[in-house]
Order: C-alpha cells, then sequence, then structure tokens
C-alpha cells in the first residue's frame, strides 16, 4: 500500500499538534480538510485544538474559504459532543434545545460563517411562496385589502358578473380598479420574508378565506412566512453583524 493511502486510513491523536505551514494543495472541497482531522483513535476525546490551528494556517496562506469550512466543521463536532454530554448528565431541555437550534444555525448561515446562506434561503422562500400565491390569486382567493373598495358598488358588480376571480375582472383596463396596485406573487411573497422591505404588495392585498382551501391556506400561510422571514433576516444579520461569535 503507498504511504499516501496508509496516511489517509490511519487515525491520528492530533490533540496539542501545531503545524507552521502546509503543502499548497488546491483549495475547495477536493483538500478534505474537515474529515482528515475527525480521523482520530476510537475513545480519543473530541478537542478544538487542531480545528482552530488548522483553520489559522489555511487563512494564513490565503484559503479562507477552506479555513471557514473547517471551523464549520468544528463547530458541528462540538455541538454534537456538547449535545452527548448533556444527555449523559441529563439535561434534556438543554440537549432538545440544541437538537432544534443546531440545524437551524447550521443550514441558514453556517454557524456564522456563511451569513449568506439567509440569503440564499430567503430567495427560496420568495420563490416558493411567490408560485403559491400566485396560485391563490388565479383561484380568485385575493382581495384588495380595502373595506371601503370590497363595499363599494364597482367590486360587488365584479363579485357578482365573475364570481370565479371578481378582482382579476376589477383590475382591467376602462374600470374601476385600473389604477389599484397589481398583484405579483412574487413580490408578495417578498413582502412577507423580508420584514425590512415594504413593497406594497401586502398592503393592498389580502387572502378570502370564504371562497376555497387555498384562500384560508394562503392567510395562515402568510403568519408563518413572516415568522421564518424574521428568523432568518435576523441570523443574517447577526452573522454579518459578528453578533453570532465565531471563534
Amino acid at each position: 500500500m503507498s504511504p499516501r493511502r496508509i496516511a489517509a486510513s490511519v487515525a491520528f491523536a492530533l490533540a496539542g499538534a501545531q503545524v507552521a505551514r502546509l503543502k499548497d494543495e488546491p483549495a475547495g472541497p477536493g483538500a478534505n480538510y474537515p474529515v482528515r482531522l475527525d480521523r482520530r483513535p476510537v475513545g480519543t476525546p473530541f478537542t478544538t485544538q487542531p480545528f482552530e490551528q488548522l483553520a489559522y494556517v489555511l487563512d494564513q496562506m490565503g484559503h479562507r474559504n477552506d479555513a471557514r469550512t473547517v471551523l464549520m466543521h468544528k463547530e458541528r463536532l462540538q455541538r454534537a459532543e456538547n449535545r452527548r454530554i448533556l444527555k449523559q448528565d441529563g439535561r434534556p431541555i438543554r440537549w432538545l434545545l440544541s437538537v432544534i437550534t443546531d440545524p437551524v444555525l447550521r443550514f441558514t448561515i453556517g454557524y456564522g460563517y456563511r451569513p449568506v446562506r439567509s440569503v440564499g434561503l430567503a430567495l427560496i422562500l420568495i420563490v416558493g411562496m411567490g408560485l403559491f400565491y400566485r396560485a391563490v390569486w388565479d383561484a380568485g382567493d385575493m382581495a384588495p385589502n380595502s373595506t371601503p373598495i370590497l363595499v363599494s358598488k364597482a367590486r360587488v358588480e365584479a363579485a357578482e358578473t365573475h364570481p370565479e376571480n371578481p378582482a382579476a375582472f376589477w383590475l382591467q383596463p376602462g374600470l374601476a380598479g385600473q389604477d389599484w396596485e397589481t398583484f405579483s406573487g412574487f413580490a408578495y411573497a417578498a413582502d412577507l420574508v423580508i420584514p425590512i422591505v415594504n413593497l406594497g404588495e401586502e398592503s393592498a392585498w389580502a387572502q378570502s378565506t370564504s371562497r376555497s382551501p387555498l384562500g384560508r391556506m394562503g392567510w395562515w400561510l402568510r403568519w408563518f412566512a413572516k415568522g421564518l422571514g424574521w428568523i432568518v433576516m435576523a441570523l443574517g444579520a447577526a452573522a454579518i453583524t459578528g453578533a453570532i461569535r465565531k471563534d
């Protein structure tokens, strides 16, 4: 067996080890640094020092993305070890809290090392919600978010003559609603998911809960979208500003 294969299959105890420089091999997923560090002898307690040391060296060599990957892997293993200790010590509440928050922090901001993930997650939410609310609109379950308009003669006539989608008919050029805010499913979803943005869609339109199940689902879903949006944006802002510790 070649020395490289032997090195790849042997477990090492690296606690306390210090490295001044690594062979400047190509950075990226192919480097596989975290997997190498995690290959420790059975029964050896987890320690963060080898990960911190490797991340420091990689950062000094200019492989900053690899350094962040190593620190993310360290954070995941450290949290898993903490959960093992909490379970062993009989602390179910803190163990459950860690089980719930760990995947949230991991996938939304990469434990603070990948804050851009929160932007990607927000975009996924907006696209998904946008498609759903477009279907709600097509089903005729969106109505102007204004009581005077809802009881106006033109709007009542639209509901009577075009019950399949009164809002779409009411918005047509030449009719009473031609100057009202045009509905966009994606803009409406963005209004819900991004709390600091006001595109005017949510203030102009609301779901009708008495026409079909889609409208009722949309009414409840908007509260979920708002709550999830606040969480994602808050975590992203905390990661960017450093409020979530990364060291």
